[in-house]
């Protein structure tokens, strides 16, 4: 717990360096507005390492792109419609198929939207090289093909990566047939999974080489666990079944009888955990506010169990962390004396 601490604390001070430092581009491929460019691949190309590409939602899905230099790239997140006070423009910004290669070490991805419903052996993101931040992303895999010879996964981590950090992400396998949601390759270390949701209709929510290791700890889980010398702390499985070599595993709680007593809670019914009636795709996932709930102060060091819980909370709706507008109103009248009237509300989100 203490590593983890001192990484995401890291993390976090990288990011606010880079992001203070760095130009900023606007990413539009509506058409509509201003923007710098028009697609991501562009953008890319014309930034230096460690600039911020700000990609706007819009109706229309975003080309995938292949990164192989360190940007910051920053979304206006998802589920927006989903929750109050997000986004006066409920459009996600949704990347097709994306490849994260050597020469992009450093990058953060904050608010983004990918997405592969495209029959085909393939990952939703592929990552090839070491220390890389997604935070707040919405990651699935949703391939229409009922055909099951093709092998498709949400993510996969290439062998030898380390340093990769999941951070407040939603990231999810909708579709049946051969692969995994998260799969992990060869000789893999310093992978952290940390306040996310993660499920998989179909295969394993996480599965991994004998050879690498992870942390995995605040995560909501529905889908099986295939994990090897890792650490697995304060998770909550909805569903699914958990098969484990050499971890150390304590303070989870399970539907099931998935974590092992006494240091853990099995059998729980998750209608005493969440209010799983709340319309919201990913509020449905916090806490019920009663002392009686089993997740409350369950955690290993007294914090809450879940994506919810612990020392940087999942954020609904992944908004990232810079100021949004979630209302604007423009009269379609005005005067040369009074102007053009408009009202905007505007917050922060940390």
């Amino acid at each position: 717990m203490k590593n983890l601490v001192v990484i995401l604390l890291l993390s976090s001070f990288l990011f606010s360096a880079n992001f203070i430092i760095a130009a900023k581009y606007r990413v539009n491929n509506s058409g509509i507005g201003d923007a710098d460019f028009t697609t991501i691949t562009d953008a890319i190309a014309a930034a230096a390492d460690y600039d911020t590409l700000y990609i706007e939602g819009t109706p229309v899905h975003y080309e995938g792109f292949t990164l192989a230099k360190p940007l910051v790239m920053i979304g206006p997140g998802y589920f927006l419609g989903d929750n109050p006070e997000t986004q006066a423009n409920p459009n996600s910004a949704i990347i097709k198929r994306s490849v994260f290669n050597p020469g992009c070490e450093g990058s953060v991805i904050i608010g983004l939207y990918f997405y592969d419903g495209v029959m085909g052996d393939a990952s939703a993101i592929t990552i090839n090289e070491s220390n890389i931040i997604f935070k707040r992303n919405r990651i699935q895999s949703d391939q229409y093909s009922d055909y099951h010879g093709y092998t498709n996964y949400t993510i996969t981590i290439s062998a030898s990566v380390s340093g990769i950090s999941f951070i407040q992400n939603y990231i999810t396998r909708t579709n049946s047939g051969n692969g995994y949601n998260i799969r992990i390759l060869e000789n893999c270390a310093g992978i952290i999974f940390t306040n996310n949701y993660l499920s998989s209709q179909a295969g394993d929510a996480i599965n991994m080489s004998t050879t690498s290791s992870a942390q995995i700890i605040n995560n909501v889980i529905s889908g099986n666990l295939t994990v090897k010398n890792s650490s697995l702390f304060n998770n909550i499985m909805i569903a699914g079944t958990l098969n484990h070599t050499d971890c150390s595993i304590s303070n989870n709680i399970g539907n099931s009888t998935q974590f092992a007593l006494p240091s853990n809670l099995q059998d729980v019914d998750m209608n005493l955990v969440f209010d799983l009636t709340n319309p919201s795709r990913d509020g449905k996932y916090q806490l019920i506010d009663d002392p009686s709930n089993p997740a409350i102060g369950y955690g290993a060091t007294g914090e809450d169990c879940g994506m919810f819980g612990g020392i940087d909370p999942y954020r609904l709706s992944g908004l990232p962390p810079v100021p949004s507008t979630y209302f604007f109103y423009g009269s379609s009248t005005g005067s040369n004396t009074d102007g053009l009237p408009i009202n905007i509300k505007i917050k922060s989100n940390n």
